[in-house]
């Protein structure tokens, strides 16, 4: 909603509709502000939560939003096998073969909110 008003006040010229829309920014800004904050303060309160995602921040290419997403996704990670935590990620090949067909292996399944974070 606020890349979406982003964009309207890219195009708005009246400056009641600008201040208007600045304002409900603004607000959004506070908002996510308040709600980071309290998902920090539940990682920070429990304490393997808060050690699993120090770690996949430390990995180069995983930003806060994935790590976060991972942890609230998937709290398997960790506990299970690389390949069974990525047949639940949909990340895992699986063959397509049925008799004398011969398929290319295709990703498929698993929970989607994980592999688009």
């Amino acid at each position: 909603m606020r890349a979406r008003l982003k964009k309207h006040l890219a195009e708005a010229f009246e400056a009641i509709v600008i201040a208007s829309l600045e304002d409900m920014i603004a607000d959004f800004d506070r908002r996510i502000h308040a709600l980071e904050s309290q998902i920090a303060e539940v990682i920070r309160q429990a304490q393997h939560t808060a050690r699993d995602y120090s770690l996949m921040v430390s990995v180069p290419g995983v930003s806060k939003v994935s790590a976060l997403s991972l942890l609230a996704h998937l709290p398997e990670l960790g506990q299970r096998s690389p390949k069974s935590i990525a047949a639940l990620a949909g990340l895992a090949p699986f063959d397509n073969k049925s008799g004398k067909l011969s398929r290319r292996s295709q990703i498929q399944g698993g929970r989607s909110r994980v592999r688009r974070a």
